[in-house]
């Protein structure tokens, strides 16, 4: 737990600037693999009324890929990394419903959406432990 808690004070000191640090990798490659991410994604969605959890939404950088059919649920356990997403939620004019809280644990998470039927995560799989939240992975 005390570990924990160092992560989240180490993502929240550095979630203003934490796009910049990670820069180059995003034009490099890391950005276009977001993009072929989520359009896997888009193609296993229902056409509309669906759910999707994004976990680890971090600053948000997969934000501008949402589809706009359907309800969006992103979680992150460091508040500042929210704000970031926030400020993105607003720069692309898409709808998120943002949580913050322990995404393995679903601890401290205010709401908790049910029947959810697309979980997205992609960096972030380090971060979650897996036995604790049902993962649909479309890296593949």
């Amino acid at each position: 737990m005390e570990e924990d808690k160092k992560i989240k004070k180490r993502y929240n000191r550095v979630a203003p600037i934490y796009d910049s640090l990670e820069w180059l990798m995003e034009k490099a490659k890391m950005g276009e693999w977001r993009k072929n991410f989520w359009n896997k994604i888009k193609d296993r969605l229902p056409l509309d009324n669906g759910k999707l959890l994004e976990a680890g939404v971090g600053t948000g950088k997969n934000i501008k890929y949402y589809p706009d059919n359907i309800d969006i649920y992103a979680i992150d356990f460091s508040e500042n990394m929210i704000n970031e997403s926030k400020i993105k939620l607003n720069k692309y004019n898409k709808e998120a419903k943002l949580l913050e809280g322990g995404v393995g644990t679903g601890k401290n998470i205010k709401y908790y959406p049910e029947n959810i039927e697309i979980y997205a995560i992609d960096f972030s799989e380090n971060m979650i432990n897996e036995s604790k939240i049902k993962l649909d992975k479309y890296n593949k």
